[in-house]
């Protein structure tokens, strides 16, 4: 049973959010997986897009993150690991925000073990942190060549 927040203490407020939260991850995850058949049964995405009145920015960043983080199939059928298995293996704890925040990171060609130490930080701070994050390695990596 929902119970009102009115009724909550305060400890239970923020148990609520967490659970909320929690639940808004486990859920982008699935609209990612499905997003993923979608595209491998090369259906329209347009119908997609209008099925869940999703702006077409949304839609574009969804799939790129399908394409990066998600495994996939080779053109046999085989399985094949997430381009970028460390982002891929926490999806269900990071937000919306932070995987847009990873998928702009990778676009930066970032030193070896840059994902890793992003992922890490992703899973404790909000998705500017991890932006900030990468523009201090990124930045880093220039002056050190």
């Amino acid at each position: 049973m929902d119970v009102s927040p009115a009724l909550l203490t305060d400890d239970g407020v923020f148990a609520a959010i967490a659970e909320t939260e929690a639940a808004l991850r486990a859920l982008h995850l699935r609209r990612l997986r499905l997003l993923a058949e979608v595209l491998r049964r090369g259906l329209d995405t347009d119908t997609y897009r209008r099925v869940v009145r999703a702006d077409p920015r949304d839609l574009k960043r969804w799939t790129a993150q399908v394409n990066l983080f998600l495994p996939s199939l080779s053109p046999t059928g085989q399985p094949l690991p997430p381009l970028h298995p460390a982002t891929g293996a926490v999806l269900g704890e990071l937000s919306d925000g932070h995987l847009t925040e990873l998928a702009r990171a990778i676009s930066l060609r970032l030193p070896d073990g840059s994902e890793e130490i992003l992922v890490e930080a992703a899973r404790s701070v909000e998705p500017k942190a991890v932006r900030q994050l990468a523009d201090r390695i990124r930045d880093r990596a220039e002056q050190d060549q």
